[in-house]
This record gives structure tokens, sequence and C-alpha cells, in this order.
């Protein structure tokens, strides 16, 4: 049998709860699909999934990744509590990125 070894991560207890229902799903345990990860993190020789800055924006619409400026993002993100005039800006600024 390969050797073996053992390592510890700290996370939010929240977050270990809600990985352990999804994965227990998907009939896996945690030390599974960390195993998962791993594995495919040597296969793809970096991380196995895409990964996003802050700052960027995905129009799921048409697929495309619409690149904001931090001062943008911030004004974007500042009136999502005001859900009319949030669906305005957004709507400005795809607009304004597809043209």
């Amino acid at each position: 049998m390969a050797q073996t070894s053992v390592i510890q991560v700290r996370v939010d207890t929240a977050l270990k709860k809600e990985a352990e229902n999804l994965f227990n799903e998907m009939g896996l345990d945690i030390s599974s699909a960390m195993r998962l990860f791993l594995k495919q993190a040597v296969v793809h020789n970096g991380i196995p999934f895409a990964m996003k800055r802050p700052g960027t924006f995905f129009d799921n619409m048409k697929g495309e990744t619409i690149g904001l400026t931090d001062a943008e993002w911030e004004r974007l993100t500042a009136t999502l509590e005001n859900p009319p005039k949030a669906n305005k800006k957004l709507k400005g600024l795809i607009r304004k990125y597809r043209a």
C-alpha cells in the first residue's frame, strides 16, 4: 500500500457542513473530495477550475466576460441595496462594454 500523509485544513464550521452535505449527496466524504481535488490539481498542473479576480463581471446571457474597473465595480455593488437602480446601472454597463 502507498504511504499516506495527513493534511489538516481550518475552515468555517458552516462551510464545512455545507460541503459535507453536498459531498454526501454525491456519495463522497470530505476526504474523498479533497483527494479528488488534489489529483485534478496535479492533472491540470494548477487549480482545476477557473478563478476570476474581483472586478470581473460575468454576463450569463452571452457568456462574455466584462471587465469592470474597481471604481465601476464599487459603484455597481453600492447600488445593490436598491434593486431597480442596480438593474438600470447593470444594463447600462452591459451596453457600454458590448459597444
